[in-house]
């Protein structure tokens, strides 16, 4: 079935408080972080309000719906114009206002590693590497079905710990950077995992979700002091 605004599914995180992040690593944690340049985000404890997050990414059709046709020119250009696929090739603040016609937001990083995390003991969870799908010679090999998508968090949210990166709404107050969740571009994927990105960064295995409170209007934690795209 091909996902459009009217048929998306939203899986629902209760009110928690949560230990997020990660400092203590092992010798052989660091040395794999390392050499896949790895940065993880910090250890913190949280409070986040209850939210629904997207149970799959954003599609292209309901990215092209938002962006027009200038969006389906940029992916026939890279051969990713499929119906069914994640909507990559987007920068931080368009995920954000396809988010925004969508009713809801990009997740912070907080919500992001909540949704990924919540339920499983992942202080000591290995990383996983996987091949770095954008070393493949064949461009249409890149794209990325939603039906393809099997990873599932115990929230039953899919997708999180799969070899895509997805926008958060989180800018680190420090470097400026944008912050990701994901595989990135080196194949290797951890829920503390942070991407730093430009916001202007349009990646073809970089795509996006959104999170709605239970009103329908954004819900908007973020790390304390944290800038935030969506407002």
């Amino acid at each position: 079935m091909i996902q459009t605004s009217s048929n998306i599914s939203w899986i629902r995180i209760p009110e928690t408080t949560i230990e997020l992040g990660q400092s203590e690593l092992s010798d052989d944690e660091r040395e794999k972080f390392s050499k896949h340049h790895i940065v993880l985000s910090p250890p913190r404890r949280v409070h986040l309000d209850a939210f629904e997050m997207m149970e799959y990414p954003v599609a292209q059709e309901v990215v092209a719906h938002v962006l027009g046709r200038a969006y389906k020119t940029r992916l026939s250009k890279c051969d990713l114009l499929r119906p069914g696929q994640l909507g990559t090739l987007v920068s931080q603040t368009e995920a954000a206002e396809v988010a925004r016609s969508l009713g809801g937001a990009l997740p912070s990083e907080d919500q992001w590693e909540a949704a990924a995390t919540l339920g499983i003991a992942v202080q000591r969870l290995p990383i996983s590497t996987r091949p770095a799908r954008h070393r493949l010679k064949d461009s249409s090999d890149m794209a990325r079905s939603l039906a393809g998508i099997t990873s599932a968090s115990a929230t039953g949210i899919k997708g999180l710990q799969d070899d895509h990166c997805e926008w958060t709404s989180t800018v680190d107050p420090l470097s400026g950077w944008s912050i990701a969740k994901g595989a990135c571009k080196c194949g290797v994927t951890h829920p503390y995992r942070r991407c730093e990105l430009r916001a202007s960064e349009r990646w073809w295995n970089l795509g996006f979700r959104c999170v709605r409170v239970e009103s329908g209007s954004p819900d908007k934690p973020r790390l304390s002091g944290a800038q935030d795209v969506n407002g």
